[in-house]
């Protein structure tokens, strides 16, 4: 598991990253930017994310503008727990299916990791 300054990684294999972000975060442009340094050689050129939605987070526009725009991130793998969670997942799926990303939401981390496995192999 990898320590960054607003949340922890877990590289699960060359395509997939875990990320489980900090409690209040606000995740900037700069959060961004740690992140894509920190698996950069570590991973393939184009990434799948498996995002845990156990934590109450927000974005900057500068942060969103940033991941939708990415080349690198394919698929995104959200687990929700709740309504509140589930909402917060919608917003980000519409702002990155303008930008043609595969995001699904999911109740369990098996059934996300599951489909991330799958839709990477394709």
């Amino acid at each position: 598991m990898h320590r960054l300054s607003f949340c922890r990684l877990q590289i699960i294999d060359q395509n997939i990253v875990e990320i489980i972000l900090d409690d209040g975060v606000e995740i900037s442009g700069q959060m961004v930017d740690e992140f894509f340094a920190a698996i950069e050689g570590k991973m393939n050129s184009q990434i799948s994310i498996l995002l845990d939605k156990a934590t109450q987070y927000s974005y900057t526009f500068d942060a969103l503008i940033k991941l939708s725009e990415s080349t690198k991130i394919r698929n995104i793998g959200v687990i929700t727990y709740d309504a509140l969670s589930r909402s917060s997942a919608i917003y980000m799926m519409e702002r990155f299916n303008k930008s043609k990303k595969n995001v699904k939401l999911f109740e369990s981390r098996e059934d996300a990791l599951a489909w991330l496995c799958d839709i990477t192999q394709v």
